[in-house]
């Protein structure tokens, strides 16, 4: 199944499992619209994707904690394309402290950018799907949505959020033939991580192209929507 003249969104585009899950649905023929709050990185990605794939690739510099981004995004990839395909949202952060050692600017940061970000892009997309009757919604979890991790408690509390989210408006959306999945990856060989954790070794972790084959796997061939689909390695 080819991806040609597909039109997918991949929020948090630039870096790590985003950057990945964009060349992959490049390589595949999807045209994309890319977001991300580092222009430089950004546009380099875009220019990098458009040729070498020979696909459109948008990009849009912006921070999706602000509902304007999700809305300035998602008119462009309309008034580009016409139409939306597929929303990948991935953009994410986490700090790593004992709970009672965050700020409130932290706690903020984390939940604005995790889940409100994450709801923003999805409501102004399927308002667009919902009229196509068609669309497929991935969303990307952790597996600190299903166990709660010791010093990423905020962090786990955004993406237990994501989870019930995405079981929640996979029912809702069924019916208009949207398909919504999540994936709760373990610990991912990228840059967020690294600095989380530096005592971890890159070998044993996951690589950010992995989880980018479970998304291309869900889009293609489908699964059982509202389940977060479970990858890693045990370290």
């Amino acid at each position: 199944m080819s991806l040609r003249n597909y039109v997918s969104i991949v929020t948090g585009g630039s870096r790590g499992i985003g950057r990945a899950i964009a060349e992959y649905l490049a390589r595949e023929g999807s045209n994309l619209t890319l977001i991300a709050r580092n222009k430089e990185v950004l546009e380099n990605v875009c220019y990098e994707l458009a040729n070498k794939y020979n696909v459109e690739v948008i990009p849009v510099n912006c921070d999706v904690r602000h509902p304007e981004c999700a809305r300035t995004s998602i008119e462009k990839t309309i008034e580009k394309f016409g139409k939306i395909d597929v929303l990948i949202n991935n953009a994410g952060t986490a700090v790593r402290k004992y709970f009672h050692e965050h700020t409130i600017d932290e706690i903020n940061e984390i939940i604005d950018i995790n889940v409100k970000g994450l709801i923003y892009f999805t409501l102004y997309t399927v308002k667009y799907m919902i009229k196509q009757r068609w669309g497929i919604i991935i969303n990307i979890a952790s597996g600190a949505g299903k166990s709660g991790i010791p010093e990423l408690s905020v962090y786990s509390a955004s993406k237990f959020a994501v989870v019930g989210f995405t079981e929640a408006i996979a029912r809702e959306l069924y019916r208009f033939g949207i398909k919504v999945y999540a994936i709760c990856p373990g610990g991912t060989d990228t840059e967020l991580h690294r600095k989380l954790f530096p005592e971890h070794e890159s070998s044993k972790l996951l690589k950010p192209e992995e989880v980018a084959e479970l998304v291309m796997k869900l889009i293609k061939k489908g699964g059982i929507p509202g389940i977060c689909y479970d990858i890693y390695r045990y370290y």
